[in-house]
């Protein structure tokens, strides 16, 4: 699946909308590919989250931004709002604040990794963040994820985010 990904003609990608200028800003502040923050967003469902929601106590598996950070294996939700200086609850809470939070966690990810926005060109590079990121314990279920985030880079088409916004990769 990377290498066909690799070997895909570029698209043109649009990121019209208000959560797609709020992908594309957080990415390119960042220095992460807008695209894979889309894919991993679409994955995840965080496309249809509220700009601003309430967040209960005892949410059973708390949320932030577009990417959706979480406690797991690698707990991007705890890691996301450190690196912003924000309580985890305000990244739940304001989707820009989480997604922004989002695009630092998967930059750190990407750099530790060895990638960064020289590879904002090389998607195939950023597998192993997306493993990571996903947050699983096991690795075969960390492949899967990633699988399913690099179908929606390879297929591309038009992913629907909330009020109808239609974002493509």
């Amino acid at each position: 699946a990377l290498a066909s990904l690799a070997a895909c003609a570029p698209r043109s990608a649009s990121f019209e909308g208000p959560t797609g200028r709020m992908i594309e800003a957080s990415a390119r502040a960042h220095g992460v590919p807008a695209e894979l923050m889309a894919a991993i967003a679409h994955v995840e469902g965080g496309l249809r989250l509220a700009p601003l929601r309430e967040v209960d106590e005892d949410e059973l598996v708390p949320v932030a931004g577009v990417l959706e950070l979480r406690h797991g294996r690698f707990d991007s939700l705890a890691r996301g709002a450190a690196l912003t200086g924000l309580s985890q609850r305000e990244i739940e809470r304001d989707l820009a604040r989480g997604t922004d939070a989002g695009a630092r966690v998967l930059a750190e990810l990407g750099a530790s990794a060895g990638v960064g926005s020289a590879h904002a060109g090389d998607l195939a590079a950023w597998a192993p963040v997306v493993e990571e990121l996903s947050g699983h314990l096991r690795a075969r279920v960390r492949v899967a994820y990633r699988a399913r985030v690099f179908a929606v880079l390879r297929d591309g088409g038009h992913l629907r985010a909330r009020g109808g916004e239609i974002i493509t990769v």
